[in-house]
């Protein structure tokens, strides 16, 4: 089992290059002001039971991000206790995706 980070930098480049399960762990609120793009919502009040919805496969990849990056640790950490084996977490959430100017979209 892997748990990982990843800048905001390269995560764009792995956007721009590379299909990926890319799951914000915010409330719909905050995804509403902003998210990335291609990005899937699933609250971490939700994930454990809400997962399997968006990733039977728990060898891909999957790629976690919330504000600043306290609940995407939590969401990992449930990700890897069910069994999934590649968990990476967007290094400080999205403050610091915004910090550095990437892109993002509005509801």
């Amino acid at each position: 089992m892997k748990h990982e980070h990843i800048t905001p930098e390269d995560l764009n480049q792995v956007l721009q290059t590379t299909p990926i399960l890319l799951i914000d762990v915010r409330e719909q609120e905050e995804w509403n002001e902003n998210h990335i793009q291609g990005a899937t919502l699933v609250p971490l009040s939700t994930i454990a039971t809400q997962i399997d919805k968006v990733c039977q496969d728990r060898t891909q990849p999957v790629y976690l991000y919330c504000q600043r990056g306290r609940r995407s640790h939590q969401a990992a950490l449930i990700l890897l206790s069910l069994g999934f084996i590649h968990v990476i977490e967007l290094e400080d959430g999205m403050s610091h995706w915004l910090e550095k100017g990437l892109p993002c979209q509005t509801c």
